[in-house]
């Protein structure tokens, strides 16, 4: 929107908007008017459906999907990717050439000392700020490590998992699209208390440690993980054995003596038992021990939670209209972290990156399609609520399809649940922002503004793949 003043002069009148129109320009930032398109869960997923509480995926493929889930995150098997099995740990330690702890290191620090990097404050940082970070990093140590049982952790908060061991934002060019807030590449993912660690090494002054979690490697704040023995591990996991209870609602955690100990967000999982839940705290000499906690029934679920419409929807209810948070970001949710955290109370594992998320079911690759031809085949062979759609940088889950609320023909359009910054126009000068988790359809023109990519457009979309979670 553009302010108009009064002037004595036309010419400073034209030139007060010329610079208001710049300054809005600068940004390259415009609002996507999402209230043309209902949020309402019970719109797209329809509680007087017949199917409503019909299965989306068999039994026994739910349950083969919840057997790969415990093994990645309570397991000790010589196949496990748990940060707990040793084998798999050996396995990391070993890698050589381009693709070693050391390496891999090495090419993050050269990232980031040979780009222009700026703070939140818009300002460029100084060399010293890469040349400081890298000296207490002291990552040639990871060349000679070995495994050792002692390093097993566990994390006991919620932890920002980050590229290199800072807080600090950092941020590419703000002027370019796609860059400046919320997009600091140094913000990794969120790692939910309780998930197993294994500490590789620690900075110099001890305030970060670089853990391999059961999805990636990532440096924490040493203070909010505590190690585990083999007493720890063995209860935990005997616990966990016998049943697992994912967050279905966030809630408070407040342990049985009265201790408030930490948020749980949706899609964080705990041993639980009787009613409660099994969480881990710090001991004065940063050991883990195991304390219980109560939850609500109506904020937890037995897992694996049965994959229905109806299921699927109370958990959607949680999510859906919260803020995007690039990486998890303050708690919240990306594209990928979105749709991981939905599938967790079902067993489901999804790999925390986009780009990987869609090895997660049977893969159709239509990227060298026609945008027609894309739009078509996802109408006619979608698989709703289990349908993974990933375009280049993003991932969305198909829902069905629906009457186009825009036309009066009321064509059948493609309906997606997705957490998005928000649509790019065609020329990529701007970005029509969203900033959150909704309701979306797939159309090939926004109405809203004409110069917005579809979503099907094999220009814009280098990449088009669906991936079924039921097959």
């Amino acid at each position: 929107m553009i302010t108009t003043y009064k002037f004595m002069s036309s010419t400073w009148r034209f030139i007060t908007i010329i610079i208001i129109y710049s300054v809005a320009n600068a940004d390259n930032i415009r609002i996507f008017p999402l209230q043309n398109y209902t949020q309402s869960v019970d719109k797209w997923i329809n509680p007087k459906s017949p199917t409503y509480d019909t299965p989306l995926i068999s039994t026994k493929k739910q349950n083969h999907r919840f057997d790969k889930f415990k093994n990645q995150y309570f397991y000790i098997e010589s196949t496990s990717k748990s940060p707990w099995n040793g084998n798999y740990i050996k396995q990391i330690l070993s890698a050589t050439g381009e693709s070693s702890l050391l390496s891999l290191e090495q090419q993050q620090i050269k990232k980031f000392t040979k780009s222009e990097i700026y703070g939140e404050n818009f300002r460029l940082y100084p060399a010293s700020f890469m040349a400081n970070l890298t000296l207490n990093m002291d990552i040639n140590r990871l060349a000679s490590i070995s495994y050792a049982a002692n390093y097993r952790a566990i994390a006991v908060k919620n932890l920002m998992g980050r590229i290199l061991p800072s807080e600090e934002p950092v941020f590419y060019n703000y002027k370019k699209v796609g860059e400046g807030y919320p997009f600091d590449n140094l913000q990794q993912s969120v790692i939910w208390v309780g998930t197993p660690l294994y500490v590789l090494i620690k900075t110099k002054d001890k305030s970060w440690s670089l853990v391999q979690t059961p999805d990636f490697t990532t440096w924490v704040k040493s203070d909010e993980i505590a190690l585990t023995d083999n007493i720890f591990i063995k209860n935990w996991e005997s616990s966990a054995i016998k049943s697992i209870g994912a967050i279905i609602k966030t809630t408070s955690i407040i342990d049985s003596n009265g201790i408030f100990r930490f948020n749980a967000y949706i899609g964080s999982v705990f041993p639980s038992t009787k009613g409660q839940i099994l969480i881990p705290v710090a001991d004065v000499n940063g050991n883990a021990v195991i304390k219980t906690a109560l939850v609500n029934t109506n904020n937890i679920a037995d897992m694996p939670l049965k994959l229905t419409p109806h299921n699927l929807s109370i958990i959607i209810s949680n999510l859906i209209g919260r803020t995007y948070g690039w990486g998890n970001m303050y708690n919240y949710n990306d594209c990928s972290a979105e749709l991981k955290s939905l599938f967790t109370p079902f067993g489901i594992y999804l790999d925390r990156d986009s780009y990987l998320q869609i090895n997660a079911g049977k893969i159709v690759d239509l990227s060298k399609e026609s945008a027609k031809n894309r739009k078509q085949y996802l109408l006619n062979n979608g698989h709703p609520m289990v349908t993974l759609i990933r375009i280049p940088g993003h991932i969305v889950l198909y829902l069905g399809n629906f009457a186009n609320p825009n036309s009066p023909k009321h064509e059948q359009i493609a309906m997606s649940y997705q957490s998005v910054w928000g649509l790019h126009s065609l020329d990529n000068s701007y970005r029509a922002v969203i900033g959150g988790s909704v309701f979306l359809p797939l159309l090939d023109i926004y109405p809203e503004d004409l110069n917005l990519a579809s979503f099907y457009d094999e220009k814009a979309k280098t990449i088009f793949q669906l991936s079924y979670l039921d097959e």
